[in-house]
This record gives structure tokens, sequence and C-alpha cells, in this order.
């Protein structure tokens, strides 16, 4: 049985899918990495092919037409052979140490039949310009190196949430929640990181560096100016994150707590976003979007819309949008997160 399946979604990657892939085979055996070549029109999928015959115990590479990142993970998941699954974008790596640390601990959770549905572990942003790396960790949120459930509250702070970078599924948790990530869309893995949770009964988290996410490299989907362009899709996703939990009322208390902390934060990227825009139908889009969470799940919108993300995103007039912008420059300048 392999430990962990490591999917790879790899689009025109040929400039850096071998620095990601090389990051996986210190696991050996013990690790499955998945290389899915998304429609490529470079080299990507012949250097897939090539780890494959040189590593066939370990690497697979999956050609298929272009789906998008999502579709990516969808195929992912159907194919993993591993007990637990992790999604690594084919221009970050993972770190040496932490990884190694990881594998023993799932090693640990195959011997004692203790297995978390969903393990969170810290993340890097890797920075390619002259700003400082950022250690995201969750040491003040939950407690370490203990299994715990949804009876335990996880403790964020405003300004945190769990990334797709720091997320490690059970991978039949997430096969048991259903849930089919839609083709040709940006920004899914919000719902990749959200949606699932709902099926999540035992947690984890392991406090070791594990992902470096690289940050700052042209072209990359999170820049504020391709984000801005591609509004659309980052309202579409918003909107499926609110039809799923408005389908969702049995949620233990702070199940519930989590989610709509992680769905708060992107609400805040949908409305900044929009308000960054600067243009009347972005504005529209917007209070749109808020409408829509208010008629959908008028319980949820009445507790999204007073937190602080809620209030500084819908002041109002040209002052309260500056107030917006300038909030999220300042977090910007420390975080770093685009």
């Amino acid at each position: 049985m392999k430990l962990l399946t490591i999917v790879i979604p790899s689009y025109n990657s040929e400039g850096y899918l071998d620095k990601a892939v090389e990051s996986c085979m210190a696991g050996g055996a013990d690790v499955e990495v998945l290389i899915v070549n998304d429609g490529s029109k470079d080299r990507t999928g012949e250097i897939a092919d090539a780890w494959a015959a040189k590593y066939p115990e370990t690497v697979r590479a999956i050609h298929q037409e272009n789906g998008g990142h999502g579709e990516v993970i969808n195929v992912g998941i159907r194919e993993a052979k591993g007990l637990y699954f992790k999604v690594l974008d084919s221009d970050d790596q993972l770190d040496p140490e932490g990884y190694m640390v990881m594998l023993e601990r799932l090693r640990g959770f195959v011997e004692t039949e203790e297995r978390p549905d969903l393990i969170f572990t810290d993340f890097l942003y890797d920075r390619t310009d002259d700003r400082e790396d950022t250690r995201v960790h969750f040491e003040n949120a939950m407690p370490m190196m203990k299994l715990f459930d949804w009876n335990t509250r996880i403790r964020f702070r405003v300004s945190q949430y769990a990334m797709i970078h720091a997320l490690t599924y059970r991978t039949e948790t997430l096969r048991e929640s259903g849930y089919v990530l839609p083709k040709h869309t940006y920004y899914e893995d919000n719902l990749y990181t959200f949606c699932p949770a709902a099926s999540v009964e035992k947690l984890w988290y392991e406090p070791v560096l594990f992902y470096h996410y690289t940050i700052g490299r042209e072209g990359q989907s999170v820049t504020e100016e391709i984000m801005i362009r591609r509004l659309d899709q980052q309202m579409k996703v918003n909107r499926l994150m609110i039809d799923f939990i408005a389908e969702h009322h049995d949620l233990k208390k702070n199940q519930e707590r989590y989610m709509l902390h992680y769905m708060d934060s992107i609400m805040c990227v949908s409305s900044i976003m929009s308000i960054l825009s600067g243009t009347e139908e972005s504005l529209k889009k917007k209070d749109d979007l808020w409408q829509y969470l208010k008629d959908k799940d008028p319980e949820r919108y009445r507790k999204m819309r007073h937190s602080l993300f809620g209030v500084t995103m819908n002041l109002p007039g040209r002052g309260g949008r500056w107030i917006a912008k300038k909030g999220y420059h300042l977090a910007n300048r420390i975080v770093g997160f685009n």
C-alpha cells in the first residue's frame, strides 16, 4: 500500500516540472506521484513520460485533454492508490525535511489505525522577488500532534486560513465526500479546501514545514492584475461555495465555524478585487454576490456580514472603498499573498 499519492497538475510546465517531481522522489516506494499532463502544448508530456519510465514503481504519467486544475485533481482522486492525498502544483516543491517527518507520521497512522481525515501542515510563501519569505503555521489555532475532532474549536486569526498547500486529505474521505471540482475554472482550489471539510470528522496538525509555495512568478493566476481580469471566475467559485454550505445545515458547530471562516476570507477576496477594479460593473458584482448569499442562506449571511471582513468590504461610498483598499495593501505587505 502506498502511504501518499502526490498529484502534480501540469500545464505547459516544462520550465519547472523537474524540480517539483524531484522534490517528491525521496519518498521512494511509500509514495505514488501522478503527473497529470493537462493538454500541454510544450514538452511537459515528454518530461512526465521520462520520469515514469525511469521510476515506474513510483511515477505515473497521465495525459488528458485540457480540463483545468480542478479536473486534474478529480482524475488524481479517482486514480490514487495512496492512503493520503496531496496536491503539488508544478511550480512548487515539497520541503525535504518536512516531507520525511510527514511520511514517518503517516507510517504511524497505518500502524495504530489512528487515521485523521485531514492533516494540516505549515507552508512557506517562497518568493521569487525581493520580499521576505513568510511561513504560515497554525500553532495558535489547534492542538499539535494530537488526533482531535470538531468538539475541539479551531481558533484561526482573522488573517489566517488553510489554503490547499496546508492540506493533506485521507483519500477515502475525498471520495466519500462525492464532491467533483468544476472543469475549466480558475481558483477552484478554494472549493477543494472548503467542500470536503463537510465530510471530515478527525483532524491532525503536524507543525512542520511541508510545502514551498512559489509566489511572484510572472503570469501566476494569483497576481492582482490577473485576479481582477478573472473576477467572474472568482465570483463563480464563491457562489459555488455559497450553494454548497447552504445545503449543509447539519454541520457541527466548530466545523461550521471553520468553514465559514474560510468562506469569509474568499468573500473578502472577491469583494476587494471588485473594489480594486473600480468599475461600476465590478462594484455591482460585489453587491450582487452579497445579495446572493443573503437570498440563499440568510443565517450565514448575518454571521458573515457582521464579521470584520464583511463590515470592511461593505463600507459605503468612496471613503469606504478607500479604507478597504488600504487594509488590503497593508495585509499584502505583511503577508505577501500575491
